[in-house]
C-alpha cells in the first residue's frame, strides 16, 4: 500500500516536473510498478492496484518520445493498461456472482479446487473454471 500510495503522489507531480525529467521519472515508476504487478498476479487487489497505478502514471505523460514501457508506444501502453482494467472489472463480476451464489463455499472440495487453481493458475483462470462448473452443474 504505503508503495502504491508513493507511486500515486509521484504520478500528480509528474507533470510539474521539468519535462526533460518527468518522462524518466515516469519511466522508472511505470516500470517499478510494472515489476509489482507481474509479481503479485496470485493477488487480484494487489493486481488491480497495480493496474490502476499504472493507469495514473501513464495517464500523465504526453511525451511519446520517451516510451514507458520497451517495445511498446506510450499510447500502446495505455490500451494495453485499459484492456487489463477492464478484463479485470469482468472478473470481478463473475468473482461476484460465485460469491453471492454460495456454490463454491457450498462444496468444500469444489472450493479447495477453485484455491488450488487459483494459486497455479492466478484468479482470472480459477473464476473462468468455477462459472464453466456452475453452468454443467446447472444445465
Amino acid at each position: 500500500v504505503d508503495f502504491l500510495g508513493s507511486i500515486r503522489k509521484l504520478s500528480e507531480l509528474i507533470p510539474s516536473m521539468p519535462e526533460n525529467k518527468n518522462s524518466s521519472i515516469a519511466k522508472l515508476s511505470a516500470n517499478a510498478v510494472l515489476r509489482f504487478r507481474e509479481n503479485s498476479a496470485e493477488n487480484f487487489i494487489d493486481h488491480a492496484v497495480s493496474v490502476a497505478g499504472e493507469r495514473a502514471l501513464i495517464e500523465k505523460i504526453n511525451d511519446e518520445s520517451t516510451p514507458v514501457y520497451d517495445g511498446l508506444s506510450n499510447e500502446e501502453a495505455k490500451n494495453a493498461i485499459l484492456l487489463e482494467n477492464e478484463k479485470m472489472g469482468k472478473v470481478l463480476e463473475e468473482l461476484v456472482k460465485l460469491d453471492v451464489s454460495g456454490w463454491l463455499t457450498e462444496d468444500p472440495v469444489t472450493y479447495s479446487q477453485y484455491i488450488d487453481r487459483r494459486m497455479l493458475f492466478g484468479v482470472e483462470n480459477a473464476v473462468d473454471w468455477a462459472i464453466k462448473k456452475i453452468e454443467i452443474e446447472e444445465e
